[in-house]
């Protein structure tokens, strides 16, 4: 099956013979329910249905599925889940196909996918294939944003908070909303913890700068609608970076209150737009982050953009952003 780019037309159709589904059963909206009714859009059965975890089956599968030359993998899950996939499908000829099922649902909402299976069914009423640009941090590579410091805390915290019986539905009633929770409380606990940075933006000079955070992201949104820049200013084969300059309890919940509602931040934090390559080094070991997932401690590291990287189930649209497109037909 020949790969389409953004500008063709060529209909595709899902299967039994042509896709496999990989359910997380742990996402915040997968159930039985919702399952079914994927393979009821799809119109496969359930041998076509793979169960997996964070026990390294999602990557075994999707390997599984390179191999075999299987043209989708379907992923009904959240962004951590999508996170392992990537790894695997990045640069080859099996496309990925979204059922935004988790919590903030950020690659879902880079696509302009409707959340939940009518995203699913919007992308099958008039599908196509389009690449999609990704980052690598290190060797890892990313589909929404990824960063370090106090986001990487944050990201940890909800995960721990998604995993536990007590807390699980918690998270799961507040949705998106539950990282300017998490960002809140842990500012009000630990402050600034801020870190001396020495970075470098595309071919530019070298310049230091004291942050709480750097975010990095391929859309203008993150965490569920946080704002990381300015709407439009994403441009195709290029990422935003957020560096937060706040260190003060109050000044950094006043930026998370700024960049949570879209104001500007008030010389609190600074955005930069149009960057192919950021080269970091902190004089401190680090938290980092991708897609929700820890990274581990850094004290240096790259990150680049990897063009086109991704094939991506879509539905037909007009207008791209980051090789998405923004005015994608919501057919729900």
């Amino acid at each position: 099956m020949r790969l389409t780019n953004l500008n063709d037309r060529q209909r595709v159709r899902l299967s039994r013979s042509n896709c496999v589904l990989l359910a997380n059963p742990y996402a915040r909206r997968v159930s039985r329910k919702t399952i079914a009714r994927a393979v009821d859009v799809i119109g496969i059965d359930e041998r076509a249905i793979r169960e997996i975890g964070r026990d390294g089956t999602a990557r075994a599968l999707s390997e599984q599925a390179v191999r075999e030359a299987v043209p989708f993998v379907v992923v009904a899950g959240g962004d951590g889940t999508l996170h392992q996939i990537i790894q695997v499908l990045a640069g080859t000829g099996t496309a990925l196909a979204v059922v935004p099922l988790g919590t903030s649902n950020d690659l879902a909402r880079r696509a302009g996918l409707p959340l939940g299976v009518a995203g699913l069914e919007a992308t099958l009423d008039r599908p196509r294939v389009a690449a999609l640009d990704l980052l690598r941090i290190g060797g890892r590579r990313i589909a929404t944003v990824g960063g370090f410091g106090l986001p990487s805390h944050v990201s940890a915290c909800c995960n721990r908070l998604r995993s536990r019986p007590v807390t699980g539905p918690v998270v799961s009633w507040l949705g998106g909303n539950v990282y300017s929770v998490v960002a809140a409380s842990r500012i009000l606990k630990h402050g600034g913890e801020a870190s001396a940075y020495t970075m470098r933006v595309n071919d530019g000079p070298p310049f230091t700068m004291r942050a709480a955070a750097v975010i990095v992201g391929l859309g203008e949104r993150f965490g569920g609608g946080m704002q990381l820049a300015a709407d439009g200013e994403v441009s195709p084969g290029t990422f935003a970076a957020l560096f937060v300059t706040a260190t003060t309890r109050y000044g950094l919940l006043s930026t998370l209150v700024r960049v949570k509602l879209g104001w500007p931040t008030g010389g609190l934090a600074v955005t930069r737009v149009g960057i192919t390559r950021l080269s970091l080094r902190s004089g401190d070991l680090v938290a980092s982050f991708g897609d929700g997932e820890p990274l581990g401690l850094i004290g240096r590291t790259v990150i680049e953009l990897e063009p086109r990287s991704l094939n991506v189930l879509l539905p037909m649209g007009r207008g791209e952003i980051g090789n998405v497109p923004t005015r994608l037909r919501r057919a729900v």
